[in-house]
Order: C-alpha cells, then structure tokens, then sequence
C-alpha cells in the first residue's frame, strides 16, 4: 500500500519550540497530529544541525539527516516529528557502525520517555531467546548472563553487544517498555534453505510459532538488490533468497504481534538492506499491517551535508554518520599536530548470515 502524502501543517512557533525542545516537540506534535507524512513540508533548518548546539560534536542528535524523497534538511526535532507519527519506526544500520547505534539509542530514550508502551524490536535476537530477554527485564539475570545464553557478545563486531545494542535495550527497561527477540531461529532460516518452505509448514505447531513463511515473496527492486549481491548459480541464489525472506517475514510478524498486544509504538533494528528501498521487511510489514503508519530510516556509513543522489528513497529519513574511526583519520590529516592516532583499529566486517545480506 502506498504511502499516505499530502501536506502536513504545522504552526512556526511550533517548529521552533521543537527545535529546541524534542521531547516538547513530541508531545506538541502528538496533540496536533494528522495522518499526512511529517516530512511532506518545509523544514525550519537550513543545512544540517542548525537547529541543535550540541556540546559533543558528534552528537548523534546533531548528524546530517535529510528527507529520502526531495533532499530537504531535517533536524532532529524534525526526525522525532515523524517518530511521533509513526506506529513503527525501522531503523536500518551498518551492524559494525558505533555511530548508527548512538542514533538509535538516542531515537529509543526520547521516544520511551515520550510515549507510553513502547517496544523495542531486535533483529539481533531471535524467538525463541524471547524467555531469556524477559528474564533480563524482569531482573532475574544481569546483563552478563543475558549475553552469554543469547550468545550475543560478538553480535557486529568483536566485544560489541554492550556498547551497541544493550544501551539500546537498558533504556527500555528502565520506562517498563517492551523488548522483542524478533527474528527467525537460524535452525528454521537453513531449513528454508536446504529443504524450503513446505518443509517449515510440516513442522509441529510449537515450533511453527517461532518463525513465519512468507505468503508471497518480494520482488521488484529488493530482489534485483540480492541478485545483485548474491549472484552466482540461480538454483543457490533462490535458495539464499528463501532464507532471507524467511528472517524479513519473521521480523515483520514480530512487529505486528506487538502493535496487536498493545505496543503503542514499535522501533526495529535491522540491517538496512532489509529496508531500504522498501525492502523485504517493509514489504512484508505492509501485507501484514495494510494501515500502520511505518517510518524508515537509514544510516549510511559516510558524510554528506546533502543527500547524495544514489540514496535518494532509500528511507523517509537518510541519516550521515561515517565510523568513528574515519571521523579521527579526517581529524589527523586536518591537524598534523594532533594527538589523534593516524591509524585507528579497523573494525571487522559485517557478519556473515545463513540468509543473505543484511
């Protein structure tokens, strides 16, 4: 289902408060909402950052953030405008960049202290983990337990779970929100692989509940982007493809699960080639969920003070943030003198999934 777009009217003087005050702005926006998109009118900022005066520089509040479809600058009161908008917010992420996962954090702290019933949704966690992660929030296990039984350690880099994903999921816990394990057991992604989806939907109905078929597959863009990525032997390729639409399915049930509990607002965190362009996830979220009003954003691994053209609709929102590390190089090279070391570690790549890209 396409979009919902048209104009949405909003008073100066209350752009401008938002501006400075998000969390205000949310409320505000909340109480003068409408159904158009929040991004169908003119941002109050000029170029990136002007509505926010961060102390830290890299301020994941203060990044270069632009609207997907016409280019136009959005601040972060402008971000957190379509936050209030949306019943899921997906935030699509390079899974070794510790900057994107500072957006996140501070998309889920402003939006679980905004709002009632928040869930936080987890491509990083998979269904049947769901009773180990409500240990956690209930306090019968501390953090270190719940990493070692979810074997979550190493989840996009090397010793990376506690700076990337746990803040993320602390921060839900402390407003009494919801966590969800959202994707398939990689057990049920290699049988859709190896054996296909008949052989899933002959399984018993326990271990059915853990993951979800996809009813009708995706194609269009999403599929030439995995063609693309996974080429090889066609059999292989559509076999790899199964698997990635067995997780993009699951993560979309998951989501929709949570709105039909009583999630208030759900925010997911994936890969982002799961979303961008409207891929397999968004796709499968909207067979599921025709009238939810779904917000994507993207962060891509680079700087820009513009939307660079290759990334136009990609997502609603496309966010810059380069790795720490070529952030510290530029510093470097910019002054000589500076104590920063010239050659930061290198963060390994992304992980390799049964699936596919993510």
């Amino acid at each position: 289902m396409p979009r919902v777009r048209g104009l949405s009217q909003r008073l100066p003087a209350i752009s401008r408060l938002a501006a400075g005050f998000p969390v205000a702005g949310v409320a505000l926006a909340v109480l003068l909402g409408g159904c158009a998109h929040p991004f169908d009118r003119r941002p109050q900022a000029g170029t990136p950052s002007d509505a926010t005066l961060p102390s830290d520089p890299w301020s994941p509040r203060a990044l270069a953030m632009f609207e997907g479809r016409s280019g136009r600058v959005l601040t972060w009161a402008d971000l957190f405008e379509g936050v209030a908008w949306a019943d899921v917010v997906i935030v699509g992420e390079t899974h070794d960049n510790l900057r994107a996962h500072e957006l996140q954090r501070a998309i889920v702290e402003d939006a679980a202290t905004a709002f009632p019933n928040v869930a936080l949704s987890l491509e990083m966690l998979e269904t049947n983990e769901q009773p180990i992660v409500d240990a956690y929030l209930a306090g019968e296990i501390d953090q270190a337990t719940f990493e070692e039984r979810t074997g979550s350690r190493d989840w996009g880099a090397k010793d990376s779970w506690k700076d990337f994903y746990q803040p993320a999921i602390d921060e839900v816990k402390a407003t009494g929100g919801r966590v969800i394990a959202a994707n398939a057991p990689r057990e049920y992604v290699r049988k859709a692989r190896a054996e296909g989806y008949a052989a899933l939907e002959a399984l018993p109905a326990d271990e059915r509940m853990l993951f979800a078929v996809p009813r009708t597959m995706t194609s269009g863009r999403y599929r030439e982007r995995f063609d693309e990525v996974m080429s090889g032997d066609p059999a292989v390729v559509d076999a790899l493809y199964r698997s990635q639409q067995t997780w993009d399915a699951t993560m979309a049930r998951s989501i929709a699960d949570a709105l039909d509990s009583g999630s208030g607002k759900v925010i997911h965190l994936v890969g982002s080639f799961h979303s961008d362009w409207d891929g397999g996830l968004v796709d499968q979220l909207r067979r599921l969920k025709p009238f939810a009003r779904v917000l994507t954003v993207t962060v891509v691994p680079e700087e820009s003070r513009v939307l660079v053209e290759r990334d136009r609709d990609r997502a609603d929102a496309v966010v810059y943030a380069a790795k720490p590390e070529a952030a510290k190089e530029r510093e470097a090279e910019a002054s000589p003198s500076s104590d920063a070391s010239p050659e930061a570690p290198a963060e390994p790549g992304e992980p390799v999934s049964p699936a596919g890209p993510s």
